[in-house]
């Protein structure tokens, strides 16, 4: 029937927060391809760190739902880029000027948001075809 949700199914647990960890991996992939202001750059070096969020965590949580993995790229490299700007020794403008900032820094949020929406669904997916149905 249409009784007690499993908590293993509901849409915020405990996999579904654990999974927010995997924004860490965004921030690498930025930081490894994203070399140049350049929208495509930083969109695509999103989009490679979201497939490979969504592959691992389609492999570590099985089927738990991906919620909160729509989420945790934006917020990781937010927080990657509020450090940076913090700890720089000058100001911000000519650190940009200069190119002294690290590639998780050179994206825009709607870069890294755009990137996810296009890399999650696919590393979802292409990770999937080995999880099998508990039913």
């Amino acid at each position: 029937g249409l009784g007690v949700i499993p908590p293993r199914h509901a849409v915020v647990n405990a996999d579904a927060l654990r999974s927010m960890l995997l924004g860490l991996v965004a921030v690498a992939a930025l930081w490894l391809a994203d070399r140049s202001e350049m929208k495509g750059q930083s969109i695509f070096a999103a989009a490679a760190g979201a497939m490979f969020i969504g592959t691992i965590c389609r492999r570590l949580l099985g089927d738990s739902q991906p919620i909160l993995l729509f989420a945790a790229p934006v917020l990781a490299v937010g927080v990657a880029q509020l450090i940076t700007a913090g700890s720089l020794p000058g100001p911000l403008d000519r650190a940009v000027v200069a190119r002294a900032l690290p590639g998780w820094s050179l994206a825009m949020p709607l870069d890294i948001a755009a990137g996810t929406l296009l890399g999650l669904p696919l590393g979802l997916g292409w990770s999937s075809g080995g999880v099998a149905d508990e039913e």
